[in-house]
């Protein structure tokens, strides 16, 4: 039961104001979270998202990953590493062989480019696919994060 914050007496729930003085009863606001399927808040208690109908039985109310910083890689972070070594960023965004194999990569088409012109316009192209590639991989995970927080043992 509240109670009124003006006199300290119990009030109704459904009461509006209080009964002795008449001072307005705050209603607390419910709590809110994000609906996975649209991204629009809804109440923290309810089941289906009033705006598109996604069913949230059996999901709790904890936040997500990425507010609580729990495992969450930060994708700029990933494209800052994959510019100044390249494949790091994929790297740490959880895919060690594709960041193994574009930093190979590179090496490779750096020691051509000390012959040839050509293989320094194909090492230009991959250390920018390494940076957007480490992006979308921290993504992707944080993703997965948020979908599965109890496989990944939040």
């Amino acid at each position: 039961m509240p109670f009124c914050t003006n006199c300290g007496k119990e009030v109704g729930p459904d009461d509006r104001e209080c009964p002795q003085c008449s001072a307005p009863i705050e209603v607390p606001e419910p709590e809110k979270r994000f609906c996975r399927q649209c991204g629009r808040k809804i109440d923290a208690s309810a089941k289906f998202c009033q705006y598109c109908g996604a069913s949230f039985a059996g999901v709790t109310t904890r936040p997500a990953a990425t507010e609580r910083g729990d495992g969450w890689k930060n994708p700029s972070a990933a494209v800052l590493m994959s510019m100044i070594l390249p494949g790091s960023g994929s790297m740490y965004a959880g895919n060690v062989k594709d960041g193994t194999i574009i930093l190979v990569l590179i090496v490779i088409t750096f020691m051509l480019g000390l012959e040839f012109v050509l293989p320094w316009l194909v090492n230009v192209g991959l250390w920018i696919y390494g940076m957007f590639h480490a992006y979308r991989e921290c993504n992707e995970y944080n993703a997965r994060l948020v979908q599965d927080p109890d496989e990944r043992g939040f």
